[in-house]
């Protein structure tokens, strides 16, 4: 029988589990669910230094591998390992080689198939997933159809949005009427592994020519982030105070923008697409609904 394998690197991120892993059975309909938990060596852009200091903020006081919410994550996956029986979802830790950039750790997360006692075999279908990424049932028949079509050592990658603040905002420069839009890896029909770690190595450069295009969206909530997760995701990518001073003032001004249907300057020393967020308005996955982000 066919497995549907989502699994995916994590750190942080119970907020978005309670939400997600329901929206991800409904839609996807898997047969197993993994999370792979643990500190990437440098960051989710090869450009952290983690000091111990970084740690004792952010890491669970016994297990530095581990983020400092790592117990309201593993009682959601409990909690939900007993309403879904017939979905397997499982969770566990991860440690990394010190040396490994972002991509070689995002790789590694993703492949631990047999560390899930899970058994991976030519036409599974896999999906390498991060935490903060949500469908909407109206492209679920698409997704069907495209999957029934993929032989093995073929995948499909879906068109990106980001969501920035509330659900109303994105950045102007990947949205299709003004920019580039981003596709991104979704499923990979298992052959080899040669193959499946061709894809998920490009978790840095998001260069995905070996993946079919397809009409699917992905909802991606990167920035659905408030108190403790804002200040983890901005220590968690370093940039100069004043950049993330300005990012931060704009996240402000998004809270009531969106009444007036403004753009917000994100970046006010650019002078291009992405110095603004766009003002849109979609129909979202119904999960994301209950996010403390959502207006």
């Amino acid at each position: 029988m066919e497995k549907r394998i989502v699994i995916m690197a994590s750190f942080g991120d119970a907020h978005f589990f309670k939400l997600q892993i329901p929206n991800i059975i409904r839609t996807l309909k898997p047969t197993h669910i993994c999370i792979s938990e643990g500190l990437f060596p440098t960051g989710p852009e090869t450009n952290l230094q983690i000091t111990e200091e970084w740690k004792k903020k952010w890491c669970y006081p016994d297990d530095n591998r581990l983020a400092f919410d790592t117990e309201e994550t593993q009682k959601i996956i409990s909690d939900f390992n007993n309403s879904y029986s017939d979905v397997e979802i499982k969770w566990l830790p991860t440690e990394f080689d010190k040396s490994w950039n972002a991509s070689e750790c995002y790789s590694y997360s993703v492949s631990r198939f047999e560390d899930f006692d899970i058994e991976v075999n030519e036409g599974d279908i896999i999906f390498p997933y991060e935490p903060d990424m949500f469908h909407h049932e109206e492209h679920m028949d698409i997704l069907e159809d495209e999957l029934s079509k993929l032989k093995p050592n073929e995948s499909i990658k879906s068109y990106w949005i980001d969501f920035i603040g509330n659900q109303y905002y994105t950045e102007n420069g990947h949205w299709p009427e003004y920019g580039n839009p981003r596709e991104r890896k979704l499923a990979i029909k298992f052959g080899t592994m040669d193959y499946y770690k061709s894809v998920i190595m490009q978790f840095q450069s998001q260069n995905y020519p070996m993946c079919k295009r397809t009409d699917i969206v992905t909802y991606h909530y990167c920035w659905f982030k408030k108190g403790p997760y804002l200040d983890l995701r901005y220590d968690l990518i370093p940039r100069n105070e004043r950049y993330w001073l300005d990012w931060g003032n704009a996240l402000v001004e998004m809270e009531t923008a969106w009444k007036d249907k403004r753009d917000v300057v994100l970046r006010p020393s650019h002078n291009n697409l992405h110095r603004f967020v766009k003002y849109v308005e979609l129909d979202h996955p119904r999960e994301i609904k209950e996010h403390e982000c959502w207006v």
